[in-house]
């Protein structure tokens, strides 16, 4: 672990650098300070003393663009799986007990061949199965 010393120097020397520099790509003072305050974290941790205050500012950039490629492939998976309807919130036991009901109603020799497995789900979801 670094020296207590040593972390504040550091901290006092290049925290309003790297903050500004964080806040600049992510535009959040929270994610900001969050992400500096991880560097430092890791910086605390190592025995290895960053040679150079260039060293910090890399971290910060490298951290800020994680954070941000995370965020967008968080948004573009968001997009994939849409919540259209409560349904979706649903639990998973819940779903397939949905699941197995328009099963058999599909399955009734007495279902009509008008009626769709998807007009079933909906009777189903609006109380109005028999």
């Amino acid at each position: 672990m670094l020296e207590k010393r040593i972390l504040e120097q550091l901290f006092r020397r290049n925290y309003s650098e790297m903050i500004h520099l964080a806040r600049v790509f992510l535009g959040k003072d929270g994610e900001a300070e969050d992400v500096v305050q991880d560097i430092f974290l890791r910086v605390a941790d190592s025995d290895i003393t960053p040679k150079s205050e260039g060293y910090l500012l890399i971290a910060v950039r490298n951290a800020c663009l994680n954070r941000i490629r995370q965020t967008q492939l968080h948004d573009r998976v968001k997009d994939l799986m849409p919540i259209e309807d409560e349904a979706d919130q649903q639990p998973i036991d819940r779903q397939l007990e949905r699941l197995d009901y328009i099963a058999a109603q599909v399955s009734r020799p007495e279902h009509s061949k008008n009626q769709k497995p998807l007009q079933t789900l909906k009777d189903y979801c609006n109380g109005n199965d028999k």
